[in-house]
């Protein structure tokens, strides 16, 4: 049984699908594009107190027709610089200007730290914002907005880069934490918290292995991550480790009485960029009472004999 669609039903399915593929078309081929750029996406800057540092960012206008806009400059939520003291740290050449069409303009800009500016490391992004000057003045309509990021170092005058470096390495903080205590045949679980309490971005490799009394006996080994760890000030990196201590293996009776009942320790290794290490200690505590039933059943012999 056939049935036969109608020449108007037909023409309707027929606009239909070719509606449907149209806008499929131009929605995966129109993309957003930006009517400016700026050059530089992001600056690292080291400046002395009661010095100063002058650099530049570059707009292009993109667009077919002249173009207006405004820049402004905003400090990254930090504990040690107010707003207040940011805006006397940094000047801009200008905040208001137009670039002519497909035309580039450069904007510099001055870090200026005087002697009450906190050293540290600090953030702050610069905003370029495309104005439409057709508006009222009142409220003006941002038509776009791209911002660059600028990262500041502040040190003392004639400050040694790797004496701070192995000031900020040491300022790490590691705090070791239980969460489940090793038993025979079953691994604890522990947590590695390292703080960074300096001022400063602290940057330096890592990782952790569990040893016996002897230091030689390693029942874990682990590195936190290939690449080097950075921390900004007061940033915390987590670790989870879950280390075996106890296992037993039948083929060494003797080893294992021996491993039960020695003392076990997770120690932490850093290493920064200028060649310093640390190794931080912490003494695992294991108490499983299976340990006491094999205690008991070594000593029974030793008392009936």
């Amino acid at each position: 049984m056939s049935y036969n669609i109608p020449p108007l039903e037909k023409k309707i399915v027929l606009l239909l699908v070719l509606t449907l593929s149209i806008c499929l078309f131009f929605q995966k081929s129109v993309k957003p594009v930006y009517s400016f750029a700026i050059t530089k996406s992001s600056t690292e800057i080291t400046v002395n107190r009661e010095s100063s540092a002058k650099d530049s960012i570059k707009i292009h206008n993109r667009s077919k027709s002249d173009s207006f806009y405004k820049i402004d400059s905003v400090l990254v939520e930090n504990d040690n610089l107010t707003s207040e003291q940011f805006e006397n740290i940094i000047k801009l050449d200008s905040t208001e200007f137009s670039i002519e069409a497909g035309k580039n303009k450069s904007i510099e800009y001055r870090i200026s730290p005087n002697h009450n500016t906190p050293l540290g490391d600090y953030a702050f992004i610069i905003y370029v914002y495309e104005i439409n000057q057709e508006e009222d003045e009142k409220e003006l309509e941002i038509i776009g907005a791209i911002g660059t990021e600028i990262k500041v170092r502040i040190l003392d005058q004639e400050e040694d880069p790797s004496i701070l470096g192995a000031e900020i390495f040491n300022s790490l903080e590691v705090e070791y934490k239980e969460i489940t205590r090793p038993k025979i045949n079953s691994p604890g679980k522990y947590e590695i918290l390292i703080k960074n309490s300096s001022n400063y971005i602290s940057e330096f490799y890592g990782g952790v292995y569990c040893s016996g009394s002897n230091q030689d006996s390693k029942y874990c080994e682990e590195t936190f991550q290939n690449d080097i760890i950075s921390l900004e000030p007061n940033e915390e990196y987590l670790v989870q480790i879950e280390p075996n201590f106890l296992p037993l293996n039948s083929s060494s009776f003797q080893k294992d009485i021996k491993n039960l009942f020695e003392q076990k320790y997770l120690n932490t290794v850093l290493t920064d960029k200028y060649g310093g290490e640390r190794i931080e200690t912490f003494k695992v505590l294991i108490i499983d009472p299976y340990i006491y039933l094999v205690l008991i059943i070594i000593l029974i012999p030793l008392y009936t004999s």
